[in-house]
């Protein structure tokens, strides 16, 4: 399906497509899906909460063990996934940041914007946590 892609973000539109309801329903399932705690839906950070709200979400599942079933857990090119989906559930993070150019796991904001960023391998771009210190 195309509406989630490696990145876990969801397109609304896409999927509502894909699966022929309309975008308030699926909405709502997503709603359904974040109230049972199976999923965690993350806003793209913005200053505006309203501009947050428009931008796509990224999902998580609140339980590791969905991120298991759902891929083979040996295969070591979904660990960096399994960490980022662990890192979420002990942070319990609102907000990730991505625009064309850059993109941090999460953003904690309790008075100053933290920008956290989850990685298997050593390679971390400093530009982007500026980018959204900036932002």
């Amino acid at each position: 399906m195309g509406f989630i892609n490696t990145q876990n973000t969801v397109h609304n539109h896409s999927l509502s497509k894909e699966l022929n309801i309309s975008k308030e329903t699926l909405i709502n399932y997503f709603g359904y899906l974040e109230y049972s705690l199976i999923i965690k839906l993350i806003l793209n950070f913005r200053r505006s909460f309203t501009s947050a709200s428009r931008k796509m979400k990224k999902v998580y599942f609140y339980n590791s063990a969905f991120v298991c079933n759902y891929k083979n857990i040996m295969d070591y090119s979904y660990y960096e996934k399994l960490i980022e989906n662990f890192v979420m559930q002990e942070l319990d993070s609102k907000y990730y940041f991505r625009d064309k150019n850059y993109e941090i796991d999460f953003i904690l904001k309790n008075g100053n914007i933290i920008p956290v960023e989850v990685k298997y391998r050593n390679n971390v771009e400093i530009k982007n946590f500026i980018k959204v210190l900036k932002n």
